[in-house]
């Protein structure tokens, strides 16, 4: 096993073949990968559960063409130095020009302030929430009393 090697035991980033975590829909797949370490993943390909729950759980799913994938998996096994930049979205390998790179800007946003699912639903719609309360509490007062029967 690849990452039981010592050159590659506290690698941050996977550079994997196409489809990578295809079938793995629980979370403990992910998690698996966290608990050693691993903060990003680079392939061609991902399964989609997979790749989602990556987002959710603060590994950075990067895809890449296979040709591109293929080329940096012969750097990593050279021993190069992968650095994932998530602020500009570059992929850094240690004497080659940066790698652009894409993920949804909310799952982005999510990740650089270390939001969970509640946290991004209330920074994103904080505003809708708010009006509802305020109109909810216009409508149906009787919802926000305090309980003085005790």
């Amino acid at each position: 096993y690849v990452l039981n090697q010592p050159q590659f035991r506290d690698a941050p980033v996977i550079v994997a073949g196409a489809n990578f975590g295809s079938g793995s829909s629980r979370e403990q797949a992910v998690w698996a990968l966290l608990g050693l370490g691993i903060r990003a993943v680079i392939s061609s390909s991902f399964g989609e559960i997979f790749q989602s729950n990556c987002l959710r759980n603060g590994i950075i799913p990067i895809v890449l063409p296979e040709a591109q994938v293929s080329a940096l998996q012969h750097l990593a096994e050279q021993g190069l130095t992968f650095t994932v930049d998530l602020e500009t979205q570059e992929l850094r390998v240690e004497g080659l020009q940066p790698v652009a790179f894409a993920i949804p800007a909310e799952r982005r946003l999510a990740l650089l302030n270390g939001w969970d699912e509640t946290d991004q639903i209330v920074n994103q719609f904080s505003a809708d929430i708010d009006a509802f309360e305020t109109r909810q509490r216009q409508t149906q007062p009787w919802l926000h009393a305090e309980d003085t029967a005790r």
